[in-house]
């Protein structure tokens, strides 16, 4: 399986979920991986994402991704 390079950044309470607890995630992941995968992998449940960006563009996170991008993830907002 081939590695890739990528970058999570979580924002807001997302940071919150996985172990480490950091906004900014540099990870090798395998090539046909999935944004949904990685999320999964960081405890990031997908109720709490509203929109999901790679390289500024707005995808799906069932797209793939590839080497050296950076892929954010907007949480839901509540106020009251």
């Amino acid at each position: 399986m081939t590695q890739i390079n990528v970058t999570f950044i979580l924002k807001g309470h997302l940071m919150w979920y996985p172990e480490d607890r950091k906004k900014i995630h540099i990870l090798s992941v395998d090539e046909n991986a999935k944004i949904a995968d990685v999320l999964d992998s960081l405890n990031v449940p997908a109720e709490q994402i509203k929109l999901v960006l790679r390289n500024g563009q707005t995808v799906d996170m069932n797209d793939k991704m590839d080497e050296d991008d950076e892929v954010e993830i907007i949480p839901i907002i509540a106020g009251g």
